[in-house]
């Protein structure tokens, strides 16, 4: 996966917390399938 050091960023978003904590949680996130899908029959 890819990985981001948003710090340096982060010191110069002044009021923008929410947004970088956001951005760098989406990151950190490894949740695969994004959907539990499940098949019951072929048709």
């Amino acid at each position: 996966m890819r990985n981001f050091d948003l710090s340096p960023l982060m010191r110069q978003w002044i009021g923008f917390d929410k947004l970088a904590n956001a951005l760098q949680n989406a990151g950190e996130s490894q949740s695969f399938p994004p959907y539990n899908i499940e098949k019951s029959d072929d048709n």
